[in-house]
């Protein structure tokens, strides 16, 4: 155990101070890679990916979002599970850094979700006081609404740097794990990794609330078409901008 942790420390050290030097300018090689897709996007997957692709240290999970978790960023190399309150400020204090955007089927990933809030409601792991994350219509709407206009913030910010964001859908994408390797500079490896951080709870293309989330998307007017959309619904947000879709990227 002690050798583990003084094997952790010194690698945070290493990280942290190719860090300092790549902010100065003086390590050019050097960069953090944020995958800032929502949740149940395929983070975990990705995550696993990183290892694969032999990035370094990885972090995934909820500590690296907040605005002020500077400090726990500079040890690590790769971050997963997002979004993080502040996209712009990481670009800004990490120069250079790659940034993922990755998404899912509208309606599968408010599936996935509304299943995920279920389980851990059951579990009594929800804080009462947050009316977001709830397996509720309301919860629903705010959801989407919340991802096309995330969605349309990150695409505008980045629409002319187009080697610093790779938008990728890595759940329906057969070549993502190949799209993200070669994003990176890194050498391709054999298949697409998949890895679960919840129980399975329906089968590949069925829903399981599906008579929920077709009813809010019926009260927000998002004709049919649209609702296996992966990055914005235009008959919600109106917008035109940027593809609605990774397969017309």
């Amino acid at each position: 155990m002690a050798l583990r942790q003084l094997q952790s420390k010194l690698a945070w050290r290493i990280e942290a101070a190719r860090t300092r030097l790549a902010v100065a300018g003086l390590d050019r090689r050097y960069h953090k890679i944020f995958a800032i897709g929502l949740n149940k996007t395929g983070t975990s997957s990705i995550d696993t990916l990183f290892e694969k692709l032999g990035i370094g240290r990885t972090l995934h999970g909820t500590q690296w979002r907040p605005a002020e978790a500077a400090d726990l960023i500079r040890g690590w190399r790769a971050f997963t599970d997002g979004p993080p309150e502040d996209f712009r400020l990481l670009d800004r204090t990490f120069p250079r850094s790659k940034f993922i955007l990755n998404t899912r089927d509208l309606v599968e990933w408010l599936d996935s979700r509304f299943q995920h809030v279920k389980l851990r409601e059951k579990a009594g792991l929800l804080k009462p006081e947050a009316r977001y994350w709830r397996p509720t219509e309301e919860s629903v709407e705010r959801w989407v609404r919340r991802r096309d206009a995330y969605h349309l913030d990150v695409m505008g910010y980045f629409a002319d740097r187009p080697d610093d964001l790779l938008i990728v859908n890595f759940i329906r994408d057969p070549e993502a794990g190949e799209k993200i390797a070669r994003f990176l500079g890194r050498e391709p490896v054999a298949g697409k990794p998949y890895t679960r951080s919840t129980k399975k709870t329906r089968e590949h293309g069925g829903l399981v609330d599906g008579e929920t989330i077709t009813r809010v998307l019926d009260l927000l007017g998002i004709p049919e078409a649209e609702w296996r959309n992966d990055l914005y619904c235009p008959g919600l947000s109106g917008s035109c901008a940027f593809p609605p879709d990774t397969s017309a990227l």
